[in-house]
């Protein structure tokens, strides 16, 4: 036998002997998610964050660091809370760690402890779904947190594809469009995943679906002491940007960031009846939470918290030059979104705070208030400053000194 036979078959063997663990692992870990519905959610793509939830869709996981008992991000389940915030990743603390989230944030401005059961994914329609639990802890104050980078997006999805609370669907035949409802809010779905996630993201979620051995190890790194990222150099952000096909770079002395323009204008475009829909469910389902709380004497607060795109909006114009047309229509279209939710406020006796102000005044004072990448969620100075806005509210209703 020559000796480059030889060299093949001992590497062929060395290379099922390495195979064999690795696939032995992998179909136990199949087992395990056939047998264990808890398991398999688990290593699910949602990941380890979050669980799979009958009435909610998605629940955060309780064996998480940082979550309590039912699974919230707090240090525990209290008896009773003063305040209750709600809302998505934006409340939650997505990148930020649970004392910058800007509930805790508030809870020590005001002296009185915020309970926050927030998730992300969550918009309205989960606030009313929710609301049985908030009440059980006897709360003085309910503060919404609606963020109108997805809330439409996920209230359509949330009512049309998942079919929660159908219900709420309109009865005038507006809605569905010319395909069946779950297949054009799918389709919705998948058209803004397609923009908002480049190709190596796309893989590696493939992979975390299909490949067991994958989603144990992101789950196993998930449950390590948690490290928060922190702004990689402007310099990589800006190569990165420069190669994907929805970001546009802004830059102006020390304020830097990227924008993800077509996917914010894709779950805020009025032109679109979905995001229309969106709108009306979620208002729909504010009436409806603003009654509820009305008959259990509890106070609400609607709390109105814009995209990175539109607080920049300001500073943008200010750079001159021709500014894209998908950014000039997004912006149009969220001062239309938010101008709709005060203007609902008022006329249901709501009470409203926006954090648009004071995250304006961070850029102003050069206290950036989001992550230099194209992350839109808030960094801690962003969080602060939405909870400086929610701390003078609660002092105008004279509910915190």
């Amino acid at each position: 036998m020559s000796l480059g036979k030889t060299k093949l078959r001992t590497g062929i063997f060395w290379l099922l002997l390495l195979l064999v663990p690795f696939l032995a692992l992998e179909l136990t870990l199949d087992f395990l998610c056939l047998v264990s519905p808890r398991i398999a959610s688990l290593l699910s793509l949602d990941g380890a964050t979050v669980i799979r939830d009958e009435k909610l869709g998605i629940r955060p996981n309780p064996m998480f660091p940082e979550h309590d008992a039912k699974g919230w991000r707090n240090k525990s389940v209290p008896g009773s809370a003063t305040i209750i915030a709600m809302g998505d990743s934006q409340t939650y603390g997505t990148n930020v760690r649970s004392e910058e989230a800007w509930p805790k944030q508030l809870g020590d401005m005001v002296g009185i402890e915020t309970y926050n059961i927030a998730c992300g994914g969550y918009c309205p329609i989960h606030t009313l779904l929710l609301l049985d639990e908030a009440l059980r802890l006897q709360p003085k104050l309910v503060i919404e947190a609606f963020y109108t980078g997805n809330d439409l997006f996920e209230c359509y999805t949330t009512v049309y594809s998942e079919s929660r609370l159908p219900e709420l669907r309109r009865k005038d035949g507006e809605i569905p469009l010319t395909l069946s409802e779950k297949e054009e809010s799918d389709r919705l779905v998948r058209e803004a995943l397609r923009v908002t996630k480049p190709p190596w993201l796309r893989t590696k979620d493939f992979l975390i679906e299909h490949v067991k051995l994958v989603a144990a190890l992101r789950l196993y790194k998930s449950f390590l002491p948690t490290v928060y990222s922190v702004n990689p150099s402007w310099e990589s952000v800006k190569a990165y940007a420069n190669r994907a096909p929805d970001s546009l770079i802004f830059e102006q002395g020390p304020l830097r960031t990227v924008f993800t323009v077509k996917s914010r204008l894709l779950a805020e475009n009025l032109g679109d009846r979905r995001v229309r829909e969106g709108l009306r469910l979620a208002l729909e389902s504010l009436r409806r939470v603003n009654e509820r709380l009305k008959q259990q004497n509890v106070c609400f607060l609607l709390l109105s918290i814009p995209t990175k795109e539109y607080v920049f909006e300001e500073f943008v114009c200010q750079q001159g030059g021709n500014v894209s047309h998908d950014y000039d229509r997004l912006v149009k279209n969220e001062r239309t979104i938010l101008e709709t939710v005060a203007e609902f406020s008022e006329a249901n006796g709501i009470h409203f705070v926006s954090a648009l102000p004071v995250l304006r005044e961070c850029l102003s004072n050069g206290d950036q208030p989001y992550r230099l990448d194209d992350d839109g969620h808030p960094n801690p100075a962003g969080h602060r400053a939405i909870a400086k806005a929610v701390q003078s509210k609660i002092r105008q209703l004279g509910l915190a000194k």
